[in-house]
């Protein structure tokens, strides 16, 4: 059986294509300084509920990511009036190529305009995550480090590959670590919530004694995958279109240049920390 070494990288994705041998061979693209996950077991409120989320960080909740179409003129211009001065461009900047003059450097290294990215493109970019060999049987699972958030994706008993912020709606504790086999259910270390691989709840200590608790609220909150051309992919933004319909064509050129794609297994991973731009960087 043939093997492959499958890199996913973030947080673009890209092919080099037509290798000899039917390999295909993933573009990776770092970016640095990507902050580490901090998960607090502490929270002033007695319950959280799951639709306050999404997502969990320290004692604050995720700033909402940038959910709306980006041809909605509105939403443009709320995002860009998030940036200091220093890192505001004209709207019509490009309007004439001709016209237009070179980006200041400062736009390719500072971190301001790296979170405005994150925010802008990653948050609604749909994002290779894993070869779909990687959860193939009910009950396997990885978890993936995506533009700040923790993310665990699991493959139900029903055989439906699903994702889920990776943390407990009740205080905000990350519920499961690097990847393997699931148990029927996945229990929170905390206080022992214990969530089905449907992301609902199955049972919650004593929670029948909370008055109004409504246990079809208290489940983990999703983010938007699709299995694609033998790959898995996420978005964050929950109303995005297909991966289809964002990269049009790529599956027909997966298949062409590896037609056993499916068929292929992760035979190593390599991560690298590279010192530059995302949008710069090429390999």
């Amino acid at each position: 059986m043939k093997t492959t070494v499958v890199l996913t990288a973030l947080p673009f994705l890209a092919i080099l294509l037509i290798k000899t041998g039917g390999f295909v061979r993933w573009l990776k693209q770092d970016y640095a300084h990507v902050p580490v996950h901090q998960i607090e077991t502490h929270t002033p409120e007695p319950i959280i509920k799951a639709e306050t989320l999404p997502g969990w960080r320290g004692t604050q909740r995720r700033r909402p990511v940038a959910v709306k179409p980006l041809t909605d003129n509105n939403h443009k211009e709320t995002l860009h009036e998030q940036l200091s001065p220093d890192f505001t461009l004209p709207i019509n900047f490009c309007a004439n190529p001709q016209d237009a003059w070179i980006i200041p450097a400062r736009f390719y290294t500072d971190s301001q305009a790296f979170e405005h990215e994150k925010e802008r493109i990653f948050a609604n970019s749909w994002i290779c995550v894993a070869h779909g060999s990687e959860v193939a049987r009910p009950n396997d699972y990885i978890t993936r480090e995506i533009i700040g958030e923790n993310i665990v994706i699991v493959r139900g008993r029903d055989n439906i590959l699903r994702a889920f912020y990776n943390v407990c709606p009740h205080r905000g504790h990350q519920l499961l670590s690097g990847e393997g086999k699931a148990k029927n259910v996945i229990t929170c270390p905390y206080h022992a919530w214990a969530f089905k691989l449907d992301g609902n709840l199955a049972h919650a200590r004593n929670c029948e004694n909370v008055a109004n608790f409504d246990s079809e609220k208290a489940t983990l909150v999703p983010v938007r995958l699709e299995e694609y051309a033998g790959f898995v992919f996420i978005n964050m933004n929950p109303e995005a279109e297909s991966v289809e319909t964002q990269l049009p064509g790529l599956q027909d050129k997966v298949l062409e240049a590896c037609p056993d794609v499916h068929d292929l297994k992760l035979a190593a991973r390599f991560t690298t920390l590279t010192p530059a731009n995302w949008e710069k960087y090429r390999r």
